[in-house]
């Protein structure tokens, strides 16, 4: 950066010298100066990357900072020259650019050597791609005839871009793996999110002109540009790049207008010519097709949705988890002013999955604590016993100290109801020889006297089933000179439910996969229509079509009398790694979830595991926690039990919290309801 800022001054300096050397010397001007100029311009970019942050939106990323990089691309676009005086000149260039660069990062980590456990280095890498069409306004100062300097800056849109990331072990590089037995991990590519639409800069530099023919009217004009960009290329990432830039654009001028010919006798139109001028044929339709479980298509439907009353009981994980050597509160764990926790409600938690409701567990355990005065908890603040951590209970104190801070500074919750305790490794710990077991050591553990401050949260939530589990959109063009780009747009009254886009010719089909969270929410028929604009610029629109929507709301079926079904959800209170037996906390849990089985239930009993240790033991592990629980149930009928293993991870095990979730046995109840 240094080195840049040196750059800029010296660039700096020369205009303002140059500038001065060219007023003091005359020099003998061409006389068609005074004309326009137009031309190609193409060259190479050389990309330096300054940046700070750890990851892209989105993108897991074990790097703790990327700081800088480099890359290459090259640019290419369209410049016009309009001159002021013979000295001075205004300049407009349209440039498609690229600012592509590689990101670099190394690490040390343990890795499986030979067999055994030893130190390693890896190299976070990533490679990002951009492209900006970019309008460049610049004014141009002529020192010699022939020797221009130029200052302005580029305003870019962003029309790509692309990244591919990957943590690779460098040291040894023949040899070696991570834990879990692979070379490379966190390797994933594709669209970067949140990338800025808008990029702007400062450009200056130099060019000189070579004639290429004696009418001096075509030239060649090598360039050298750098160009230094005030925006983040990433939003809310600290992250851009200078740029060096050597090309050489191809120019030409009109000389002056011949004296006019004498007057000719002008021929008809050519018929040819004329049927070109008719503009080219460029029509747009498009068609909805249904897709149900079975994989049955149906072009003439109606989306079916109905709305069903949704039990769901979640077990609340109170450990609150650190990063390594460090007793700060993470920020994914949601804390809120003192002034806010007078609207906070437990009702703000309805239709939030499991991982979801945990990150407001300090909030849910101060509101409990502050609804109940004469109950009192343990933080009980351990460490990994590793490294830096290693007997360091000064760190486990504190991490514990830190939850009391937010409870007390927060909820008003009385040092004396909260008492600290520490310990090196949990008193049930994770395995120690597992970078991820490590991860899960370095923790607050919260217990309390009274059950209710821990207990599992409960919520009544509404749960939407739809008739379609896709639905195929098939678009019909017709086109005399090829699609330039495409566009889409499904929605329901002034709300859009789907939009995609694309550039080229269009799909045979465009398929939109309904879950949960996608369902159309409100009552109104969905509308959908295609736009396209062929390759000269032509646009066409489709006719606006409807897909009829039939819902069936709670309240409907109730003042009608229908007979209902209600679904119950709920999730164990979490094991502990490995363990699969039912303690007190389990058996309550269970106990209360047979009280609401009736003999028309239909009860499905699924075990899971998270990602740690071998597959197969995890999936016997998962059994043994579907069955235990199955026998504690008692029931004989209707009933399916499933150990899931690894198979089926229900949470990320890229963090500590959603391994622990993925440790549990979940009860589903389907119970029909008569009116």
């Amino acid at each position: 950066m240094k080195y840049i800022r040196v750059y800029i001054v010296i660039i700096l300096f020369s205009q303002v010298k140059f500038l001065s050397f060219g007023q003091e010397n005359d020099y003998p001007v061409d006389s068609l100066e005074l004309y326009p100029m137009y031309g190609i311009v193409g060259g190479y970019n050389f990309n330096i990357h300054s940046s700070g942050f750890s990851n892209l939106p989105g993108v897991p990323s074990c790097c703790p900072e990327f700081n800088s990089g480099t890359g290459s691309g090259f640019y290419l676009g369209a410049t016009f020259d309009y001159p002021l005086n013979y000295l001075m000149q205004l300049s407009f260039r349209a440039t498609y650019s690229q600012s592509n660069g590689k990101l670099t990062a190394t690490d040390t980590t343990t890795i499986i050597l030979d067999g055994k456990q030893a130190t390693g280095e890896f190299e976070h890498l990533l490679d990002a791609k951009f492209g900006t069409f970019g309008i460049e306004p610049l004014f141009t100062y002529k020192i010699k005839p022939d020797l221009a300097l130029h200052g302005g800056f580029r305003v870019g849109f962003l029309t790509n871009s692309h990244y591919y990331q990957v943590e690779k072990i460098t040291k040894p590089s023949d040899r070696g793996t991570f834990i879990d037995g692979r070379s490379y991990r966190n390797q994933s590519e594709g669209k970067v999110e949140s990338a800025s639409s808008v990029q702007a800069g400062l450009k200056l530099g130099t060019s000189y002109k070579l004639p290429l023919n004696k009418a001096q009217t075509l030239f060649m004009v090598p360039e050298f540009f750098y160009t230094y960009n005030f925006t983040n290329l990433v939003k809310d990432r600290s992250w851009n790049y200078h740029q060096f830039s050597l090309g050489v654009s191809i120019k030409y001028r009109t000389p002056p207008p011949p004296p006019p010919p004498p007057a000719a006798t002008i021929a008809p139109p050519d018929p040819i010519l004329k049927d070109i001028q008719n503009p080219p044929i460029f029509a747009i339709d498009v068609d909805a097709v249904q897709i149900d479980s079975s994989k049955n298509e149906s072009r003439d439907f109606t989306l079916k949705i109905e709305d069903f009353v949704s039990y769901n009981m979640r077990p609340l994980l109170t450990y609150i988890f650190f990063d390594e050597n460090s007793a700060e509160i993470p920020p994914r764990y949601m804390q809120i002013s003192k002034n806010e926790t007078g609207t906070f409600s437990f009702d703000k938690l309805n239709n939030y999955s499991a991982l979801e409701t945990y990150y407001h567990v300090l909030n849910i355990i101060g509101k409990r604590l502050s609804d109940n005065p004469s109950a009192k908890i343990t933080l009980t603040g351990t460490n990994s016993n590793l490294g830096t951590e290693k007997n360091n209970k000064e760190l486990s104190e504190a991490r514990a100290q830190s939850i009391a801070r937010y409870f007390q500074n927060t909820w008003d919750i009385s040092p004396e109801r909260m008492k600290i305790q520490t310990r090196n490794l949990p008193k049930e710990p994770s395995r120690n020889d597992d970078p991820q077991g490590v991860a899960e050591n370095r923790r607050v553990e919260i217990s309390s006297d009274d059950p209710a401050i821990i207990e599992p949260v409960f919520t009544v939530d509404t749960m939407r089933v739809i008739s379609a589990t896709a639905i195929k959109f098939i678009p019909k063009v017709l086109t005399e000179v090829g699609v330039h780009s495409w566009d889409l747009n499904v929605v329901q009254g002034n709300q859009s439910v789907l939009n995609r886009k694309g550039e080229g010719n269009m799909p045979e089909s465009i398929d939109w996969e309904i879950s949960q969270r996608t369902i159309p929410k409100g009552n109104e028929d969905l509308a959908f229509s295609m736009r396209g604009m062929d390759s000269v610029g032509q646009v066409a629109t489709s006719k606006t079509k409807r897909i009829p929507i039939s819902k069936k709301s709670i309240e409907m079926k109730r003042r009608s009398g229908q007979s209902d079904t209600e679904y119950e959800y709920y999730s164990l209170i979490l094991f502990d790694f490995a363990k699969s037996n039912l303690n007190k906390e389990h058996k309550k849990v269970v106990d209360f979830v047979k009280s609401r089985v009736t003999d028309e239930s239909k009860v499905s009993v699924f075990g899971f595991t998270d990602n740690i240790g071998d597959e197969d033991v995890n999936q016997k592990i998962s059994e043994k926690r579907a069955k235990s629980v199955l026998k504690r149930l008692n029931i004989d009928h209707n009933v399916t039990v499933e150990g899931k293993g690894e198979s089926e991870l229900i949470y990320d095990n890229s963090t500590p919290e959603g391994r622990f979730y993925c440790r549990t046995v979940t009860i589903n109840i389907e119970t029909p309801i008569k009116q």
